[in-house]
């Protein structure tokens, strides 16, 4: 199967390479273009055979190109291996409709959807990828005991349900949940949730809060799960439910679910327990004490990372290094970080050397304010040359980001000092690119002088604090010397630095780490992300000092205390005399 889907997609390759290659032709083969074969040309059976081979996300994708892929992508014998061997039965049966004269097409759509049935009580769909049967039953179609009974049980609103109302009981010494359903499971292996929330939530600041302090008795009896089948199938699970989220990690699954880049923790340690190595051998603290330990430091970890969507701040803490520099010190890559473009009528801006390569690449290596912070957004400032005519603006063609640590884990002050004006990539591993591939880019806007945003689709974790933004090609030449330049007026990151309530420390190159709790000011800092407003940071006169040396520091006019002063605009015969990148 797999070799029919490569021959299908290089099919399609060699198609639209046939079509895009008819842009070289000679003059001769322009004028006899309607004769070249085209895309659309494609007889649609063709085009529904390469299609039955994907899956229907990537189905759907296709059928955008042109109206011949979209009419193909309609064919009956591509969606019928997509739905689930008793598709009539739920269509007719559970949802009482007429599959007669459907496309399956229209089915395939209709059933990856939530339909309810059952008065609303039960909802089902199928999985989009592999068509698999999915069922819902909520607590108003289950027989629970006492639920009309309102000194005990009551129906509440909440978004968390898909049902938007769950039952929640206040209090009861004993209870019993039953509930039937009747359907015609194709064969094969199923898996049976419950879902139970211990506690109420509720919303506090915008964010999630489970009140959990009149939660009791839940570990005196284990809860007895049972599922029973008109085939006499039957399966009993029994399990303390305030011990259930703690022994089988759940906060951990959450958080790895939400960044897979903390499955490189190696062990979790707190101030004032005895740490041993990941395999816990001599360690004094007993397995359900490390398990309780471990659960609360992914629940914090957890909930701070999500109360990012409320706070945003900038993360950049300084600059580490350029991959070139044209004039060092004053276009220093030190200059992106304050907005700015210009000090005591002095341009303030990072500028690359000259190249006569259109598709030369810089990288600009920063250091974030902790080792482990939440990104969300990355903006990038072109330069507009305002003193040269014209004012052209060196914009780059697109931006990558890269991740990552020094590549000597002991080595904590690598990075400080590593030349501004020398590449430095070598001393770094870049352990993650942001959406999992590398050849994702965030194509910039035509040249404009204002802060290109890139927001991520998805908050990014940064683990060893170093970030990398990749410059792609040039768009600018300077008009003295015939060279492309790339020029960055400002570098902003937002985000939140999870210090210091966590912080790792790099184990080894492969990217292993510790991660570091202290729970003594974890409440503070989640309080601290409510009260501080978004602020650009700038850095210090010492950071200034130690990358661009004192000499540089005097004449980059990066000076505290001293105003910053109105450019003067060059009068008509000054501007004839240009001034060189």
């Amino acid at each position: 199967m797999r070799q029919h889907i490569y021959s299908s997609a290089r099919f399609l390759s060699l198609l639209v390479g046939a079509n895009v290659s008819s842009i070289d032709s000679t003059q001769d083969e322009l004028n006899n273009r309607s004769l070249k074969p085209k895309l659309e040309d494609i007889p649609e059976a063709c085009v529904a055979i390469v299609l039955s081979y994907f899956d229907p996300p990537e189905i759907c994708k296709l059928a955008r190109i042109n109206r011949t892929f979209h009419a193909a992508s309609s064919a009956d014998f591509i969606w019928e291996p997509e739905l689930p061997s008793n598709y009539r039965y739920i269509l007719e049966e559970l949802l009482g409709l007429n599959v007669a004269g459907m496309r399956k097409t229209d089915i395939f759509a209709k059933l990856s959807r939530p339909n309810s049935f059952d008065g609303g009580t039960k909802e089902i769909w199928i999985h989009k990828n592999n068509g698999g049967v999915y069922l819902a039953i909520c607590s108003k179609g289950m027989t629970i005991t006492g639920i009309d009974d309102r000194r005990y049980w009551n129906y509440i609103p909440t978004e968390e349900s898909r049902f938007q109302t769950v039952a929640y009981l206040q209090q009861m010494w004993w209870l019993e949940v039953d509930g039937d359903l009747e359907f015609q499971f194709p064969a094969g292996t199923y898996s049976l949730f419950f879902r139970l929330q211990l506690g109420r939530v509720t919303k506090r600041l915008g964010r999630r809060v489970c009140n959990s302090d009149h939660v009791h008795g839940w570990d005196l009896k284990p809860v007895q799960f049972q599922l029973t089948t008109s085939n006499g199938q039957r399966a009993i699970s029994r399990c303390y439910l305030d011990n259930v989220v703690i022994t089988n990690g759940l906060a951990k699954q959450q958080c790895l679910r939400k960044f897979p880049q903390l499955s490189k923790i190696a062990r979790v340690t707190e101030p004032d327990w005895i740490t041993t190595e990941a395999n816990g051998v001599g360690s004094n603290n007993s397995s359900w004490d490390v398990l309780k330990r471990d659960h609360n430091v992914y629940a914090s970890l957890l909930q701070a990372m999500t109360t990012l969507n409320t706070s945003l701040n900038g993360c950049i803490g300084y600059a580490v290094t350029a991959s070139s520099t044209d004039r060092f010190p004053t276009e220093s890559v030190v200059n992106t970080l304050t907005p700015k473009d210009r000090y005591i009528n002095r341009p303030s801006y990072w500028s690359s050397k000259g190249h006569a390569d259109p598709d030369a690449s810089e990288t600009l290596i920063y250091k974030l304010k902790a080792d482990l912070c939440v990104i969300s957004e990355i903006n990038v400032q072109p330069f507009e040359a305002f003193f040269q005519p014209g004012k052209p603006i060196y914009s780059a063609k697109s931006v990558r980001l890269r991740l990552g640590h020094p590549k000597n884990p002991e080595g904590e002050n690598d990075g400080l000092h590593v030349p501004l004006e020398q590449p430095a990539d070598d001393n770094f591993i870049w352990t993650y690119i942001p959406y999992g591939t590398e050849l994702t880019y965030h194509d910039i806007d035509e040249q404009e002088n204002c802060l290109q945003k890139f927001k991520l689709p998805e908050h990014v974790l940064c683990i060893g604090g170093y970030l990398q933004i990749e410059l792609l090609g040039r768009v600018q030449r300077q008009h003295t010397d015939n060279l492309f330049y790339i020029c960055v007026n400002h570098v902003r990151v937002l985000g939140r630095p999870l210090c210091p309530a966590f912080d790792i420390e790099i184990l080894d190159p492969s990217g292993k780490f510790a991660l570091k709790y202290n729970p003594m000011v974890f409440g503070w800092m989640l309080r601290s992300f409510s009260d501080e407003t978004n602020m650009t940071p700038v850095s210090s006169e010492e950071e200034v000092v130690e990358h661009v040396g004192l000499m540089g520091f005097l004449l980059g006019g990066y000076h505290a205390g001293i105003g910053v002063m109105p450019w003067e605009v060059m009068d008509d015969e000054e501007m004839d005399e240009p001034v060189v990148l």
